[in-house]
């Protein structure tokens, strides 16, 4: 147990690393120019999630069961795997047609469309062995395997990420960059494939067609179901990037995306807790312990809002700052910016929501979360478009905050209504909003009076130290909060 959450730990930790360093080296490299286009790339990949169907939550829930036999997971996952094959094949074929429109509807100026063209031709080959990589790695998660799982995704992540850095940096040619990404992952496609059928106990002959109706009748409704999840997740995390190519610019693109990265580091911190607390929740729930989980719930979000409004505060009040010691430009830092001070706030909305939400699903509630994702499409969808055409990008990022704001009020309502918080007032007044309060004027004041600018190190220091007092004085007045530390997770 405790190998496999390091190794999550580890697989998680990648995934922030890789933001953090290659982002702005690949900006350093090959010019913010072509880096608008990786982010492009970046946004057309994230959507396409919405094509797993919830095939790869699917395959990992039936080669967990223990109520079946290793023959039926096995015929379950070839069953599975011949209808991610199709969606990969459709994928491929349908991009060929798609991909001159899509071009065509980018307002772009500073880059050939026929590179373009090319370009996202070579995304959309990667694109389904990258999905079908990700797709056994839930089979190896699905086996307890997050050893291997996580080791796969770490060394992907090196020869995808890494080593294309170290190539382009001899030879800076996007055809190259995307050739080589898109080898990576059908190279490590096949070394997870491997992994996963070493991993299966069963007698079937391993004959190449093995396809079961029954199968899919006995997951349909479950995929079904993360398919709804997955549709609203796209819509609503990537909607309004594709409209800012569309009726803005690829440029503002780029400075749009380079603040959603930063800022989403607020869910890392957040996530690894979460999911330690999942099991101790369903527990409780399962035994009729609720007033233990109110306990824990209200020592995490006090725990929680210290820490990430602390940084939220930084983030917010000097984004510009935090943008030029990650990416060294000055013009760079000034654009993306009044993005990050939009979006420092709303990932801590968002990061605030997760505990609440891996609450109820401890409690087998779906329906309240899918019901928020729905209603939350019908002002998303038309609140971005009136947006993206007549006002600009801020205005995008600022309707985002309104409704991450709107559904974590909804969520504490909802706990109010179980009976997990009872004064809600005082609840947030106590674990979010004197933390929060405290940590801005702290930040605003010693922003106003110590900081002087200057190097990259020296902002950096500067932050470094600004927000580990902050948090330090939060604890500080919160003396309960210090106790909390200790007793979260007994």
């Amino acid at each position: 147990m405790v190998k496999n959450v390091v190794a999550n730990y580890i697989g998680k930790f990648w995934s922030l690393i890789s933001a953090l360093v290659f982002l702005p080296l690949w900006i350093d490299i090959l010019g913010f120019e072509n880096y608008t286009i990786i982010s492009f790339t970046l946004v057309i990949t994230s959507f396409t999630v919405f094509f797993d169907s919830g095939l790869t939550s699917t395959l990992s829930r039936q080669v967990a069961r223990g109520d079946v036999t290793g023959d039926y997971k096995f015929i379950a996952f070839r069953t599975l795997e011949w209808c991610y094959l199709g969606i990969a094949f459709l994928i491929i074929v349908g991009f060929q047609f798609l991909v001159r429109p899509i071009v065509n509807n980018i307002n772009v100026s500073s880059i050939d469309k026929e590179s373009l063209h090319l370009i996202i031709r070579i995304v959309s080959i990667g694109i389904p062995f990258e999905m079908l990589f990700k797709f056994y790695l839930g089979g190896l998660l699905g086996f307890e395997n997050h050893i291997k799982a996580n080791g796969l995704l770490v060394a992907w992540g090196v020869l995808r990420n890494g080593m294309v850095t170290l190539a382009v940096y001899f030879y800076q040619d996007m055809l190259l960059f995307f050739s080589w990404q898109a080898s990576s992952s059908v190279l490590f496609m096949f070394f997870a494939r491997f992994y996963l059928l070493n991993s299966f106990t069963t007698k079937v002959n391993h004959n190449f067609f093995i396809f079961d109706r029954k199968v899919l009748l006995d997951i349909y409704r479950f995929a079904l179901g993360m398919l709804l999840i997955s549709f609203v997740a796209a819509m609503n995390s990537q909607m309004d990037k594709m409209l800012i190519t569309k009726y803005i610019s690829l440029d503002e693109l780029g400075y749009y995306t380079l603040a959603t990265s930063l800022a989403g580091g607020m869910l890392f911190l957040v996530n690894p807790i979460a999911s330690a607390l999942l099991p101790k929740f369903t527990n409780n729930f399962s035994t009729g312990k609720s007033l233990k989980n109110s306990y824990i719930l209200s020592n995490a979000m006090s725990i929680i809002g210290i820490v990430i409004f602390s940084i939220c505060a930084s983030l917010v009040i000097n984004s510009t700052g935090v943008i030029y010691v990650w990416t060294g430009d000055e013009e760079i830092a000034k654009r993306s910016g009044e993005f990050l001070s939009v979006f420092g706030f709303s990932y801590t909305i968002l990061a605030l929501q997760v505990i609440p939400y891996n609450y109820m699903i401890s409690t087998g509630d779906t329906r309240f979360n899918n019901i928020i994702g729905i209603a939350s499409l019908f002002v998303t969808i038309p609140g971005f478009i009136i947006c993206a055409v007549y006002f600009g990008a801020l205005y995008l990022a600022l309707l985002i905050l309104v409704i991450q704001l709107i559904i974590f009020i909804l969520y504490v309502r909802r706990l109010v209504v179980i009976g997990l918080v009872t004064n809600w007032t005082s609840w947030i007044a106590s674990n979010l909003l004197f933390p929060g309060v405290i940590s801005f004027v702290f930040v605003h004041y010693t922003t106003e009076w110590l900081y002087t600018g200057g190097s990259r190190g020296d902002v950096f220091a500067f932050l470094f130290v600004q927000v580990t007092l902050g948090i330090s004085l939060n604890l500080i007045i919160f003396k309960r909060s210090r106790r909390k530390i200790f007793t979260m997770f007994t």
